[in-house]
């Protein structure tokens, strides 16, 4: 998985997308029964009722039948960045892309906790989370860079951003505050500890000047 394929994910048949279904909710069922160590791709292709090629023509690695749901919250976050306004502060526009994370259908929050357990267990999992942090800050750097941020600024933005994410869903299954809260301190605390009055269109004309310019 690259963040172009997560940018650009056709849109599925009607029988595809059933069978996609159907793969993602075998997986579910097994792996909170006996874990993401415990259960093989085969297993989850025998629950399904499919072939171990067409689960991987649908989940490129074992990994993406626990975090591929969550690519669409993201490519939704970039997409979120490309309407906001220009004369909005850059942590606002990162906070308000967000937004389709902090209000998760009952059935996405409930992956959402799987998510977190099965993480939690496994080392893999814990090894292919930090690699789709990495995939997420560059659909978000992405975003932000048609937006005519500097590509080394809109790295570091997109890193700040997913962090935040990460660090308040990590958190918010260990306090009693939800996720939006959380997700409103991250944003809250980078502005208090490090300004963020400058807005988008200021963002874009100083590296249209040059003043942010990318080393040679």
């Amino acid at each position: 998985m690259t963040p172009a394929t997560i940018i650009a994910q056709p849109k599925l048949t009607r029988v595809l997308q059933r069978s996609r279904d159907a793969i993602a909710t075998a997986a579910e069922s097994l792996f909170s029964l006996h874990g993401f160590d415990g259960v093989t791709t085969q297993q989850v292709a025998d629950l399904a009722g499919v072939s171990q090629r067409t689960l991987f023509r649908h989940f490129a690695t074992k990994e993406d039948l626990v975090f591929g749901w969550l690519d669409r919250y993201i490519t939704l976050a970039g997409e979120r960045i490309g309407y906001r306004q220009a004369n909005e502060s850059m942590p606002e526009i990162l906070r308000r892309a967000f937004d389709p994370i902090c209000h998760l259908p009952r059935e996405d929050a409930a992956k959402a906790r799987l998510v977190e357990r099965l993480t939690a267990d496994s080392v893999i999992l814990q090894a292919g989370l930090n690699q789709r942090f990495a995939i997420w800050e560059e659909v978000v750097a992405h975003a932000l860079q048609k937006r005519a941020i500097g590509t080394q600024e809109a790295a570091f933005l997109g890193g700040i951003a997913i962090r935040i994410a990460a660090v308040a869903f990590r958190l918010s299954g260990s306090t009693e505050d939800d996720l939006e809260t959380l997700i409103d301190e991250g944003f809250r605390v980078l502005k208090r500890y490090f300004g963020g009055s400058e807005t988008l269109a200021q963002s874009s004309h100083e590296f249209q000047r040059g003043e942010h310019a990318e080393p040679r």
